[in-house]
């Protein structure tokens, strides 16, 4: 079972849960969402050696802090709170989602902290149809009924007859999606966009993600250059590690292992 663990970061209570020793790979949860639905990934890291450390975000589980007045940099210095509490130098950093931002922004303000940014779905370079920003609206809404995120779920994967199993796996925090989207909107995209020029990228995007089209890592290849790394996975849409669990571990894994090589 994961080790549920806490630090207090400049106002904040940051709770994070602990599978597995060795290399520290940190997950951020995409927006809204709490840490849960990584326990089939961060089990898998754990048990090839990794120690995978889940964070749930202030506003989310048992990790308070105000809400208001948020920056993406807040955001990175709570992750970065929490890796500093670990004492492991730097560390592998996830985000799925919107938290691609996060990390990113974490690796620009704190490349000390920073081995590697894995970005799961990542989102922001690509504007979505808006058929999808509908449906992301839906899915956030406080008053969201679970049908109505059903439908919403249907539309953000691949496979709509997946969506009710991929829905128990997660947990919505719709006062916490706003203000992460308020934080989006405070921070200019210059600092956030390139984590800084040492760190290792690798994009695991699915091949019939709406949310971030494959054009989104391939983008961001294009702009950071070789040290991006893609891994398209095919079938799979914005819940990529949802949908086709042991193709993003194994992707993530090959990552890793090859960084520690």
């Amino acid at each position: 079972m994961p080790l549920k663990r806490e630090v207090e970061v400049d106002g904040a209570r940051i709770e994070f849960l602990v599978d597995g020793a060795g290399d520290t790979v940190v997950l951020v949860p995409g927006g809204g969402l709490d840490a849960t639905y990584f326990n089939d990934l961060a089990g898998r890291l754990a048990q090839a050696g990794f120690r995978a450390v889940a964070v749930n975000p202030r506003g989310v589980g048992q990790s308070t802090g105000p809400l208001e007045g948020l920056t993406l940099h807040t955001l990175a210095a709570d992750v970065a709170g929490v890796i500093e509490t670990l004492g492991s130098g730097p560390v592998h950093v996830l985000g799925h989602g919107f938290s691609n931002r996060v990390v990113r922004c974490l690796g620009a303000d704190r490349p000390d902290l920073v081995r590697s940014v894995i970005l799961l779905a990542g989102v922001g370079l690509v504007e979505p149809d808006a058929e999808v920003v509908k449906a992301l609206h839906s899915w956030f809404r406080r008053d969201a009924s679970e049908s109505d995120c059903l439908e919403a779920a249907k539309r953000l994967i691949a496979d709509p007859a997946t969506a009710e199993r991929i829905l128990r796996q997660v947990k919505r925090w719709p006062a916490v999606a706003a203000a992460q989207a308020a934080a989006d909107r405070a921070t200019p995209r210059n600092d956030w966009s390139r984590p800084s020029s040492g760190i290792p990228v690798l994009v695991v995007q699915g091949l019939e993600d709406r949310v971030a089209p494959p054009e989104h890592g391939r983008s961001l290849r294009d702009l950071l250059g070789n040290r991006v790394h893609l891994a398209e996975i095919p079938h799979a849409g914005h819940m990529v590690f949802l949908e086709q669990p042991e193709a993003v571990a194994a992707s993530v894994l090959s990552f890793l292992q090859e960084d520690a090589a």
